[in-house]
């Protein structure tokens, strides 16, 4: 078997071929590697910075969704210290703010409720207080007869201390 110059050339050729394709390939690969590596310095970069800016365009979806639910809770909580309810909130943080608001509001009517009871009863003891002393000075001033008994009734009390009293 003779191997013509020409046999050999075409096995260099496509040697070469070969060879090109393979490093195209491992070319398109690294430039591949270097565009991910970029974007990932970007990333890091957007979330470091604080502000979010290009989070979304250079991190891939996980990491920029996780990144705005951690912004949204921070929004979230910096309201809830502020005494209310952003928008980033979720519906039951929202409900929970709700009810916690609605369940002030029931407290302080009871505790309004509670006031005004106790200003009621004060209020009405001081009154039978009075009516009671009032009444023992009449029965002490009252005309007694020899054995120390009244000899005078209710109602001759209530018109001798009480002008408007005999009217009714």
């Amino acid at each position: 078997m003779k191997v013509d110059c020409i046999d050999i050339i075409f096995a260099l050729a496509f040697a070469l071929i070969i060879d090109l394709g393979w490093t195209a390939t491992q070319h398109g690969k690294i430039t591949k590697l270097q565009e991910q590596v970029t974007r990932a310095d970007l990333c890091v970069k957007g979330v470091a910075g604080g502000d979010g800016s290009g989070v979304t365009a250079h991190c891939a979806a996980p990491i920029s969704n996780i990144y705005a639910q951690a912004r949204a809770s921070q929004t979230c909580d910096v309201a809830l210290h502020l005494g209310g309810v952003s928008p980033e909130c979720s519906a039951d943080v929202a409900s929970l703010v709700a009810s916690e608001a609605s369940l002030k509001l029931e407290l302080q009517s009871t505790v309004a409720d509670r006031d005004a009871a106790i200003a009621r009863a004060t209020a009405r003891t001081r009154t039978q207080t009075l009516r009671k002393t009032t009444d023992e000075e009449a029965i002490k001033l009252a005309p007694h007869d020899p054995d120390g008994s009244v000899v005078c009734d209710a109602g001759c009390l209530r018109a001798r201390f009480e002008p408007d009293a005999a009217a009714r």
